[in-house]
């Protein structure tokens, strides 16, 4: 709005203000403008106040109807006449609707009527500048046919002429760019998006048509541009350009965000800046046709020719998203403008003075004056805080950089301490400390440093150690002597020992696939008569020292898996493999450390095993097995069954077998392990004695 219309607002009665929030908040927001010290305003109570929907996009167009309308209500009761005739004063210029008779030349009687206006519609779709849409507005119509007119004079209808004709012009000029027009097939809204040209400076005295100011200068400068930014008549965004009337700068008001674009009004470098060569024709309204009789007061649109001065060429600004552009008229202008100055000229100290509250209403002024108390208070609370934030980051700053200075510790005949390292990290990195140190995690259930916690703490040195303890406190204190001896130890024997077991591991599995490949007793010329995979010394003569001197590995092992093997030996009773395993886990719990493990099984898992543990094989599937597995066994070799009974024990290994089959049992009767390892170890194929041996050596090795 321009400083006359503020100032008009502000000339109305407090208790017209009062009585009516749309008026006060209005001002309200002016006073803001124009005398607040934020960098922006809110304007939510004063659409609040009008009850518009924020989330809802509102026309401009059609708003600023309504909102001149409503104010001119609002402002007419007020008994200043400058309030009151505030909106009309700045705002309101006049035309008339012309129709003149082609018979006989006379104007009907509304021609002489004024009809007010606000802003001027001008068409944008089919032409590419003001001046062809201006014209085309102030164009005549011919009415003929259907259309023709009741001419008062002749009283019949007659052909006639119909004009819009301007009668006086307002101070700021408003013309509204109708972007928006309406699709009759789609009966929706479209957006205009053609370019529009539009000049900085107009001059609209050759349009006037009143005799006496018709072909006076009316020069207008182009003050506000609204830019409407989107594709679509339905949604987008709204931004205004605005020129300063004292610095002559142009401004880019995006919601919040205010923008300098300097002298150019589109802000754009490139932007179109040749001078139209229309630009002496612009001012130059149309030609009429002289009237032939009637009165001469409603003269041609546009003044004789002979008036029609050569103008200087103006600069041509073209937009695509144009929606409004207001001018004001340069005589208007000047009463206000205290000043011309240069865009980077410092302002003087009269122009500052306009900011002065003390031309505000009073209420206004006061509400003011308080805002900007508020507003400098938080200003300098902010500004405190600020200072005493900042104090403190440094304080913080130097505190950390003095204490890690003297962390390292430089050699380990120094006295060190053991702090945690995620404590000294936060305390590092934050800037507020991370409150007491805190080793309690470092420390084993002997209450010294065990080796495990070393990833997860630092050595310092003891200056450093006795800065961070004297500011922050906390412990326990760990220093360099505070390491465990038996956490140490055990963990080296549980690293021994996790070494022994995987080369166990990886003696066992080559031992499953060695029995397969290479029975006991074997050569490589063939396979010895009594070297079946399921005969009872199959496993003893693989197995049984490897069982001795690892068995409470094996008792693990076979804890973990049990019920897996279970499952797998009742399922696939044929399996080689499994039927191998399961002559381990026999001579395993025929064992010390196999009797200790029945006892720990549920008596479901006893009763399983027992099966398992008596089971034997016909002779048909005994054979089955045997020739599929082994093709190459000689076909003349008898094999002996599966034994249904056998009893181990440290001491002995006794083997009993059903009467009348003890004939084919290639086992002995009883026997000692020693004795049975002794005479299996002659026999032994030489990659599984290998083995042992490697796993042998592995034992001394970590002994």
């Amino acid at each position: 709005m321009t400083r006359a219309f503020r100032t008009g607002v502000f000339a109305a009665e407090m208790e017209l203000v009062r009585s009516h929030p749309v008026i006060y908040q209005l001002g309200l927001l002016f006073a803001q403008l124009h005398s607040g010290k934020r960098i922006a305003v809110d304007s939510a109570p004063f659409a609040s106040t009008l009850e518009l929907d924020n989330a809802v996009q509102q026309d401009g167009q059609e708003f600023m109807k309504l909102l001149l309308s409503l104010l001119e209500r609002l402002l007419g009761m007020s008994q200043n006449m400058r309030a009151r005739n505030v909106v009309q004063n700045v705002f309101r210029g006049t035309y008339s609707y012309v129709i003149r008779c082609s018979t006989c030349g006379q104007y009907s009687a509304l021609s002489k009527r004024p009809v007010d206006f606000y802003e001027l519609e001008l068409n944008v779709k089919g032409f590419t500048s003001l001046e062809e849409s201006l014209n085309d507005y102030l164009s005549e119509e011919i009415l003929t046919g259907e259309n023709q007119w009741m001419c008062e004079s002749c009283q019949v209808r007659v052909d006639a002429t119909h004009c819009t004709k301007l009668r006086s012009l307002p101070p700021v000029l408003n013309f509204q760019l109708k972007r928006f027009v309406f699709n009759m097939k789609t009966s929706t809204k479209k957006k205009v998006t053609s370019k529009f040209s539009f000049p900085r400076t107009i001059d609209m005295g050759p349009r006037l048509s009143t005799s006496g100011e018709a072909g006076r200068r009316a020069v207008y400068d182009l003050y506000r541009i609204l830019i409407h930014k989107g594709s679509m008549a339905n949604s987008g965004h709204y931004v205004a350009h605005i020129k300063d009337d004292r610095t002559e700068e142009w401004w880019q008001f995006d919601d919040e965000q205010v923008t300098s674009l300097g002298s150019h009004p589109l802000g754009e470098v490139s932007a179109q800046a040749t001078p139209s060569k229309d630009a002496a024709q612009e001012d130059v309204g149309v030609k009429e046709q002289p009237s032939q009789g009637g009165s001469g007061e409603a003269s041609s649109s546009a003044a004789d020719p002979s008036s029609s001065r050569p103008q200087p060429e103006t600069e041509m600004l073209t937009s695509a998203d144009a929606y409004m552009l207001m001018y004001i008229c340069r005589d208007e202008a000047d009463n206000y403008k205290p000043e011309c100055l240069a865009v980077d000229d410092p302002v003087p100290m009269e122009v500052e003075r306009e900011r002065d509250s003390s031309d505000l209403p009073e209420q206004l002024r006061l509400e003011i004056e308080q805002m900007n108390n508020d507003f400098e208070g938080m200003c300098w609370e902010y500004t405190r805080r600020r200072d005493e934030e900042l104090a403190r980051i440094a304080e913080r700053k130097e505190e950390v950089r003095s204490i890690l200075s003297q962390v390292p510790a430089k050699s380990l005949e120094e006295p060190f301490y053991w702090i945690s390292t995620e404590w000294l990290r936060s305390w590092a990195d934050s800037f507020t400390p991370p409150g007491p140190i805190d080793n309690r995690a470092l420390l084993c259930p002997h209450q010294k440093v065990a080796p495990k916690s070393l990833p997860a703490m630092k050595r310092i040195s003891a200056i450093a150690w006795m800065q961070l303890e004297a500011l922050y406190n906390g412990g326990p204190v760990i220093s360099g002597e505070d390491y465990c001896s038996d956490c140490i130890f055990e963990d080296a024997e549980s690293h021994i020992a996790c070494r022994r077991r995987v080369t166990f591991a990886w003696g066992l599995i080559e031992l499953l696939h060695s029995v397969l490949i290479y029975p006991p007793h074997a050569t490589l010329e063939g396979p010895p008569p009594d070297s079946y995979p399921d005969c009872r010394e199959y496993a003893s003569d693989v197995l049984c020292s490897l069982i001795k001197e690892n068995g409470d590995f094996i008792h693990l092992f076979v804890g973990a898996f049990f019920d897996v093997f279970l499952d797998l030996v009742e399922n696939e009773p044929s399996n080689i493999l499994l039927s191998n395993l399961e002559m381990i886990l026999v001579s395993f719990l025929s064992t010390r450390s196999g009797i200790a493990f029945i006892t720990s099984l549920s008596v479901s898992q006893q009763l399983r095993l027992g099966l398992i543990y008596f089971r034997g094989f016909s002779r048909e599937s005994h054979d089955k097995l045997i020739a599929e597995n082994f093709p190459a066994t000689p076909a003349q070799v008898d094999p002996p069954r599966l034994v249904s009974h056998a009893t181990f024990s440290d001491a002995d290994l006794a083997i009993s077998v059903p009467s009348g089959e003890a004939d084919e049992a290639m086992v002995p009767a009883s026997g000692n392990l020693e004795t049975l390892d002794n005479r299996v170890e002659s026999e032994r194929p030489s990659k599984q004695r290998k083995l042992i041996e490697k796993h042998e050596e592995v034992e001394e090795d970590e002994d």
